[in-house]
């Protein structure tokens, strides 16, 4: 079983405040899961816990992740402004080898309602419902 906490004594690397770099640090004092006094190992400063910055790989990763919740923020707040023109009556009902344009609005027996958003590629069509956008296949 792998330890996820820190207790006193353990190795962790930090910024160090007085070395100004990133170093080995030793723990004095931790509360629960948060480290706040440690001992760089190599000015021997004792100083609250600075985590190290970010890599440029967990940047991109990060940066990728705040795109991704802002374009579905964003999606979300298009399905609420399109749900009350979609209603039973103008629905076409999802099947495989139905045809669909742009701007229809289609009614999956899973997903529910839908508006075509955007031809996907050849047989394909990209839907946006209620809980994201879907790729679907279609004639």
């Amino acid at each position: 079983m792998q330890k996820t906490s820190k207790d006193q004594g353990d190795w962790v690397k930090g910024r160090c405040t007085v070395c100004r770099d990133v170093t080995r640090h030793t723990v004095l004092a931790a509360e629960g899961e948060k480290l706040t006094l440690v001992r760089c190992n190599q000015c021997e400063d004792q100083h609250k816990f600075k985590s190290p910055p970010p890599s440029k790989a967990e940047k991109v990763v990060i940066a990728a992740a705040r795109a991704k919740a802002k374009s579905e923020a964003a999606d979300r707040e298009r399905w609420a402004q399109m749900r009350p023109e979609m209603t039973d009556d103008r629905a076409k009902n999802y099947s495989m080898d139905g045809l669909f344009r742009k701007k229809d609005v289609i009614k999956h027996p899973v997903f529910g309602f839908g508006m075509v958003e955007k031809k996907a590629g050849p047989r394909k069509v990209e839907v946006l419902f209620a809980d994201g956008r879907k790729v679907m296949r279609c004639q």
